[in-house]
């Protein structure tokens, strides 16, 4: 089981891990940050520090947004490998869901 944590949304909050919590958290990488990530140095610089923080954590991470292969490419270089968005597949009913 998974919680998540959207922490880019906001941009400034601070992930608080809680020990005690059997729940292993997955922390959401915001899509404002990956929509520039090839092109912009401080959203890389973010998405980069908050990778390498969140796996010293030991929590999953998710890209959210990730729209072509070059922002796949770089988030999974820094260590992410999980994505959220229409590369991938659009919102579908569970009915038309095909896995």
């Amino acid at each position: 089981m998974y919680c998540v944590s959207n922490v880019f949304r906001v941009k400034r909050q601070i992930v608080t891990p809680d020990h005690k919590d059997p729940i292993r958290p997955l922390l959401k990488i915001d899509q404002t940050f990956v929509k520039y990530i090839n092109s912009n140095p401080n959203d890389q610089a973010i998405a980069q520090a908050v990778i390498t923080l969140a796996k010293s954590m030991d929590m999953e991470i998710i890209a959210e947004g990730v729209e072509t292969d070059e922002q796949r490419s770089l988030q999974e270089n820094f260590g992410c490998n999980q994505y959220q968005s229409y590369l991938f597949g659009k919102p579908c009913s569970l009915a038309n869901l095909v896995i």
